[in-house]
């Protein structure tokens, strides 16, 4: 079904008054006079003639008859039908830029059925805002209950101000299409009905209301965002006051702009008034949350190895969890990895509970095993929210750059940090794809595309395919909204729970090429890493090749010296690896062999694509793989650092960072008034005329000290722009080193 919503046929007849009052009512005669053109008396666009009307995309055959004109020449003729029972259709008509109905929002149209129409047949407007000019808003009319008779001209109105089941009213200022529209319903008969003379007429005075926008929002400390106040009926021209935490604030207009400074939680309220003295009062929350945040010792990544595995689709297996659980926790497995898909938390009316991934994360923690969902972001979209290729067909792929998209990823990121005691969540299909042909090219995407770069010459998409003018625009272009995804949902999670851990599975980069799958799929995984999105990466390495051109040793150097900046990196590199090759079972000695190169190449830890086992059998047996890495000394006892506390001087110039080792260490400490990584931003590498990011070392001073023990503690010199980090090495150089962090965004 291909919901981009077809627009309207706005038609009157030369001459016509536009003022006449409101009815609806059956028309026994109506006297229809033209030249035979299709012609509107308040001209919306420069295209009049009824050739031009489009047919929207569908699985049916959908007919505009500009001949047969039954009630003079100036009728439009419209048939919905199908070869077979296919999904509906729509008629739409778009303006050069936009429409601008606000002030006179009611349209009147003549209309004969002549079927008796599917029960999903709606008149629809689409809509942007001021704000977001690329925004793609659907408003749907009911029409059905217009229709009076069948085969006889009525007469029907449309106040284009309410639409069917509406939270925010469309701003009609910034209309993109119309149109008549049948989805949802298998059309099995050919319907046909017929449109003439639309008119625009001015609406009734309606009672003052208002909403401000956004309502709620989550922000990182120093970010700034821009509230609105949206309002309609009442007496013009409108008044404004606004609140933060009950203090007025010096703005008087509709937008009030906040810099977040203090974390927490905050209330802002705008109180608007009429020029009838109504007035009402308007409320948002805003919670900001720190840019560098404290992670809690003894997390994932304040152990000396991660050792996880990866559950790949067990929910049709009745997987025995706590078989699972055990059987990892007797192998030295400490992280569980378990795949969900968006799907798994929402359906087309909203958030829906998994239960059975609650009972398998309760089985996993009661075994001291840590737990990160891995989400794929972009896989099993609703059908509102998928992609398109760039020759219009639906692609069963996420777009990003919806406002459906976006709504959605954000309430399943909430509540998988409210309703799941998950330990973190891993980022999968984070990207675009290219397989179904070379997306996204729908109308979202190519408005934000404008706005973004300004280019307002696009002949869209051919400028943007490969050898397109702008090609190289659209590449650089389509890693924001995938970016902003992982911005917004690890923000949004954050707020709930400030303990969690984020990670990404990416693909590996090749030798001295970083960018390359910047290009193919819009994934810029050193960006992420510069921006602090995430507290460790996950290169999926899955070849049996160890050395030379694209082996194990290759792709984990190169990875970690393009996402990490090097060994001991600025987070933690944890490999993705496999004990599955196409179907068949890896060699063992190759998969051991290969777990060795990834941790001299300064991997951080390992996860096992995929369990299976006990208590999970339908994948290929993890435990002679594990037993193999037991034999060869690869599964050392895990250590962790604890108890890590920051103590700030009564001066603010000094601080004594303190915490402890389950086992003795010797342990030193880092520090700078700069951050102590840098993304070298690098442009052109390999004929590819893009930007992208290599996240390289710059170190700090460094204090250490060499006796094994489990206490350790330094004083360093401070100021607001000091970072540390820490580092712990046990008798057999086992490394475990920290993120970076903000001294005075750890201290109480």
């Amino acid at each position: 079904m291909n919901t981009h919503l077809m627009a309207l046929i706005l038609i009157t007849i030369t001459g016509i008054s536009i003022l006449s009052p409101v009815i609806s009512s059956s028309l026994s005669s109506v006297a229809i006079k033209s030249t035979g053109q299709i012609v509107a008396t308040q001209l919306f666009d420069n295209c009049d003639s009824a050739a031009n009307w489009k047919v929207g995309e569908a699985k049916n055959t959908l007919g505009i008859d500009t001949v047969d004109k039954v009630e003079g020449t100036a009728s439009l003729k419209m048939t919905f039908a199908a070869t077979g029972s296919n999904w509906g259709g729509l008629f739409y008509r778009e303006p050069a830029d936009v429409w601008d109905f606000s002030a006179m929002p009611l349209l009147r149209m003549r209309f004969k059925a002549s079927d008796q129409m599917p029960a999903n047949f709606k008149f629809c407007i689409v809509t942007a805002t001021e704000q977001n000019p690329d925004d793609w808003i659907i408003n749907t009319y009911s029409i059905l209950d217009k229709i009076t008779v069948i085969d006889s001209w009525i007469v029907i109105d449309f106040d284009l101000r309410f639409p069917e089941n509406y939270v925010e009213w469309p701003d009609l200022r910034y209309i993109k299409q119309i149109g008549f529209q049948c989805w949802d319903e298998f059309i099995t008969n050919p319907v046909t009905f017929r449109v003439d003379r639309i008119e625009r007429m001015v609406g009734a005075l309606i009672p003052l209301e208002a909403y401000v926008k956004p309502n709620v929002v989550y922000l990182i400390v120093n970010d700034s965002i821009s509230f609105q106040v949206f309002a309609r009926g009442g007496i013009e021209p409108y008044y404004y006051a606004w609140y933060l935490d009950n203090q007025i604030q010096p703005q008087t207009s509709a937008t009030f702009t906040y810099k977040a400074t203090t974390l927490g939680l905050h209330e802002v309220k705008a109180i608007l008034r009429d020029s009838n003295v109504t007035s009402l009062t308007l409320k948002a929350n805003v919670t900001v949350i720190e840019a560098s945040r404290p992670i809690q010792a003894d997390s994932d990544i304040f152990k000396s190895d991660i050792r996880g595995v990866f559950l790949h689709t067990p929910w049709g297996y009745n997987p025995q969890w706590n078989v699972i659980a055990d059987t990892c926790l007797s192998y030295g497995i400490n992280t569980i990895v378990i795949e969900t898909y968006t799907s798994h938390f929402w359906s087309g009316s909203g958030i829906v509970d998994f239960q059975e991934l609650r009972t398998a994360i309760t089985a996993f923690h009661n075994k001291g095993l840590s737990v990160h969902v891995l989400l794929c972001v972009a896989l099993t979209p609703d059908t509102g929210m998928k992609a398109k290729n760039s020759a219009g067909a639906t692609v069963d792929w996420l777009c990003f750059t919806k406002n459906v998209s976006k709504t959605m990823l954000k309430a399943v990121a909430e509540s998988l940090a409210r309703d799941y005691d998950i330990d973190g969540l891993m980022f999968d299909y984070i990207r675009w794809d290219t397989e179904n042909g070379f997306i996204c090219f729908c109308n979202e995407c190519k408005a934000r595309f404008i706005v973004d770069t300004g280019l307002t010459d696009v002949n869209w998409p051919a400028d943007c395919l490969p050898s397109g003018r702008y090609y190289w625009d659209f590449i650089q272009w389509r890693c924001i909204p995938v970016t902003e995804a992982m911005r917004d949902m690890r923000n949004a999670m954050l707020a709930i729970n400030p303990n969690l851990l984020f990670s990404a599975a990416v693909w590996p980069a090749f030798q001295d090429c970083g960018n390359y799958w910047v290009e193919e799929i819009g994934q810029h995984t050193a960006d992420w890493v510069d921006k602090g999105y995430l507290d460790f990466v996950s290169p999926m390495v899955y070849t049996t090749t160890l050395t030379g051109t694209d082996s194990v040793d290759q792709l984990t150097r190169n990875s970690r010296d393009f996402y990490v900046g090097g060994s001991e990196g600025k987070i933690p590199l944890v490999v993705f690896t496999t004990i599955d090759i196409d179907g068949s079972p890896r060699n063992i000695n190759n998969f051991v062999e290969a777990t060795r190169l990834m941790r001299n190449n300064g991997a951080d830890g390992w996860i096992i694509w995929r369990y299976g086992g006990p208590g999970l059998t339908a994948y290929f047996d993890v435990r002679p793989y594990l037993g193999a890495l037991q034999e060869t000394g690869l599964m050392e006892p895990i250590w962790t650092i604890q108890n890590l506390t920051v103590s700030i001087n009564p001066g603010r110039t000094a601080a004594t960072i303190s915490w402890t080792t389950t086992v003795p260490t010797k342990s030193r400490i880092e520090y700078a008034n700069h951050p102590l990584f840098n993304a070298t931003v690098r442009y052109d590498d390999f004929g590819r005329p893009i930007y992208y990011k290599d996240i390289d070392y710059v170190g700090g001073t460094i204090q250490e000290n060499t006796t094994l023990k489990t206490t350790h503690s330094f004083t360093i010199l401070i100021t607001d722009e000091t970072r540390f980090r820490i580092q712990c090495i046990d008798a057999n150089n086992i490394t475990i080193t920290s993120k970076e962090i903000l001294v005075l965004a750890t201290s109480p």
